[in-house]
């Protein structure tokens, strides 16, 4: 009964959050953020969810990330989102949350205009994974994870939907890989100094490698 009205809860603040971004009254507190602070901030409030089901849930940083400028607050929904939603589709093993620099190029336009940089943060996990039919409406409205049909519905459908707005308004880019019965990955680029103009479509490339976190703090 108590998770049901927190789902019922997350709804209407989730609706009320779509209401205001499509009437465009979300007021944006945007500041100087050092990322990785907020981050590891994020991962600690959920290390009790995920302890709980057996998951290991771990935290790999770059030191020397510069700040960005955005919406600490509205930056934090979208991690919250993604890295609750992977303790909730994780059963066993591990979730691995990464921050690191992208270089320049990586993060680019529709038309491949490159950006110069950007943060690039993933949260990978080793649950159901995600068939590759709803890969493409995963970020739409009320899509939900997962079958629906002989399970009750874990979330309200609106998270990733909110958390692309959220992410394109600053001219970043969010993405997912994914493998049924292996894991997803979910990327989201954030570019360094943004634009809220022309570069609401940005798409991440894939990353096909990447650091081990020893010693190396750019994305490769």
């Amino acid at each position: 009964m108590i998770q049901e009205g927190e789902r019922l809860t997350t709804l209407i603040n989730d609706v009320l959050d779509i209401a205001a971004l499509d009437a465009g009254t979300v007021e944006w507190n945007d500041q100087s953020c050092e990322l990785s602070a907020l981050i590891q901030e994020v991962v600690a409030k959920l290390q009790g969810p995920a302890t709980l089901k057996g998951l290991v849930l771990q935290l790999v940083r770059a030191d020397n990330l510069p700040a960005v400028w955005v919406d600490p607050q509205r930056i934090e929904q979208v991690l919250v989102n993604l890295i609750s939603n992977a303790v909730k589709f994780t059963e066993k093993g591990e979730i691995l949350v990464r921050v690191c620099l992208l270089p320049g190029g990586r993060l680019v336009h529709k038309w491949k205009a490159p950006v110069e940089g950007g943060v690039l943060i993933t949260v990978k996990d080793t649950g159901i994974g995600i068939p590759r039919a709803e890969m493409q409406q995963i970020f739409e409205r009320f899509s939900q994870g997962g079958d629906t049909l002989l399970n009750k519905p874990k979330g309200t459908g609106l998270g990733l939907a909110i958390s692309r707005e959220i992410v394109e308004h600053y001219g970043g880019a969010i993405s997912v890989e994914s493998e049924v019965g292996v894991g997803s990955v979910f990327y989201v680029a954030l570019p360094l100094a943004y634009s809220n103009t022309g570069l609401g479509e940005a798409i991440a490339e894939t990353i096909t490698e990447r650091n081990t976190g020893d010693g190396g703090d750019v994305c490769t």
